[in-house]
């Protein structure tokens, strides 16, 4: 399926039956850069959460990358940390061990 595609478009399975094609270098870290980076934000003060292929790019570009215990085996490999799973509220957990400043309810 990808063989088609493979120098014009970023292609990758991101759920069990769902295959995604996106435009090269069009990315979730290429979001992050453009967005949060022209914002004043630096890279090593953002966290992004992730738990599909389709977020390694962002995974790997954020200060720290945390992965949710449900996220698929090659994104935990590479993430600085793995939180909770989604319906431990993983996310909720990792900000408020890490940040207590916010509050979480």
């Amino acid at each position: 399926m990808m063989d088609p595609f493979k120098d014009t478009l970023s292609c990758m399975f991101t759920g069990d039956f769902y295959f995604e094609f996106t435009a090269n270098g069009i990315d979730k870290a290429k979001a992050l850069d453009s967005v949060l980076i022209a914002k004043g934000y630096k890279r090593e003060e953002i966290i992004a959460f992730g738990d599909g292929h389709n977020d390694s790019s962002m995974i790997k570009y954020a200060g720290v990358g945390v992965a949710i215990a449900n996220a698929v085996e090659d994104l935990k490999a590479i993430a600085y940390e793995v939180t909770l799973s989604n319906d431990e509220d993983g996310i909720a957990v990792y900000l408020n061990k890490h940040m207590p400043e916010i509050v979480y309810v």
